[in-house]
C-alpha cells in the first residue's frame, strides 16, 4: 500500500545538512501550516525550500505580479500592504507563511510585501507546496484558518483569535 506521503517524499530538491537542517527543521516545527505534519517528515519538508534572504526596504513581491512561490518567514520583519495603499495592513514574522494566496487565484500576488529589517526566509514553489498540502490534508486545514483569520482580521497574521470587537472584515485583494 501506498503511503499518503509518497508524492511528497519525491519532491526533495536539495541537500540540507547539519546546523542548516536543524535551523529549518525547528522552524517548521514552530509553522501553524508546516507543523501539523508528522515530526519525521520535518527533514524532507526541509529540503523542498530555497532560502531567500532580503535587506530592509526591498521589496518580497509585488500586488498584481505573476506569483510562483510562498514563503516562510525565517528571522526579521516583513509589511503588507493592499494594492494602492500607503498604510501597512499586517506585520509579518518569524514562523509566518506569506505569498500563498496566489496559489489560490490564479497565481496573481494580492499584496506588496516590503521587508522592515534584514529578512530571511524560506522560499517554496507552488507545485511543491500543493503537493504538501494534498499530502498532508492537517496542514491544508492549518492554512486554510490562517487565510480565514487573515481575512477577518488582517493584522492579525499569526493566527492567533482575532479581536472580535470590530466586526468589520477587510478582505486584501
Amino acid at each position: 500500500m501506498m503511503l499518503r506521503a509518497d508524492r511528497f517524499f519525491n519532491l526533495r530538491s536539495q541537500m540540507v545538512e547539519g546546523e542548516e537542517a536543524a535551523a529549518r527543521v525547528a522552524l517548521l516545527q514552530e509553522s501553524r501550516v508546516f507543523g501539523c505534519a508528522p515530526d519525521n517528515d520535518l527533514v524532507v519538508r526541509a529540503t523542498m525550500f530555497e532560502r531567500r534572504v532580503y535587506a530592509p526596504g526591498d521589496e518580497i513581491c509585488r500586488a498584481g505580479e505573476a506569483a510562483g512561490e510562498a514563503y516562510l518567514i525565517s528571522s526579521g520583519e516583513a509589511l503588507v500592504y493592499p494594492p494602492g495603499e500607503a498604510v501597512a495592513v499586517a506585520v509579518c514574522r518569524r514562523g509566518d507563511v506569506i505569498g500563498e494566496y496566489g496559489l489560490f487565484i490564479g497565481n496573481i500576488r494580492t499584496a506588496t510585501v516590503l521587508a522592515t529589517e534584514p529578512t530571511n526566509l524560506l522560499s517554496i514553489d507552488y507545485f511543491r507546496l500543493r503537493q504538501f498540502l494534498l499530502s498532508f490534508p492537517e496542514s491544508m486545514f492549518a492554512l486554510m484558518q490562517v487565510t480565514v483569520q487573515r481575512m477577518y482580521s488582517p493584522t492579525n497574521v499569526s493566527g492567533s483569535a482575532p479581536d472580535t470587537g470590530d466586526k468589520t472584515i477587510r478582505l486584501i485583494r
